[in-house]
């Protein structure tokens, strides 16, 4: 039973050694790296030095790599695939059919 109580006593030691090491070596790393670490600064370049992809515009404006061309027609930008350049043709429906 005496065995026992000094390994606890040990082992509480031991534990609390260890825990006051971490906090000094924490407290020491801190103080050494403020005092003689070298500061970063990290600054946005102003100006990109690369042009975005897809960023091309032809003289309208419209969006190259995205796929918009000029339409004269209908005076805007558009993708042909998803909307033809050619003005709307509706057509009414015939007064026989309704």
């Amino acid at each position: 039973m005496d065995i026992k109580k000094e390994l606890t006593t040990v082992t509480l030691f031991s534990k609390i050694v260890a825990m006051v090491l971490a906090v000094a070596l924490s407290f020491i790393g801190f103080y050494f790296g403020v005092k003689y670490g070298k500061s970063v600064s990290v600054q946005a370049d102003p100006k990109p030095t690369q042009e975005l992809i897809g960023g091309n515009k032809d003289e309208y404006g419209c969006m190259i790599g995205a796929g918009y061309s000029w339409c004269a027609e209908k005076n805007k930008c558009l993708r042909p695939w998803e909307e033809p350049c050619e003005k709307s043709s509706l057509r009414e429906v015939p007064a026989s059919l309704e």
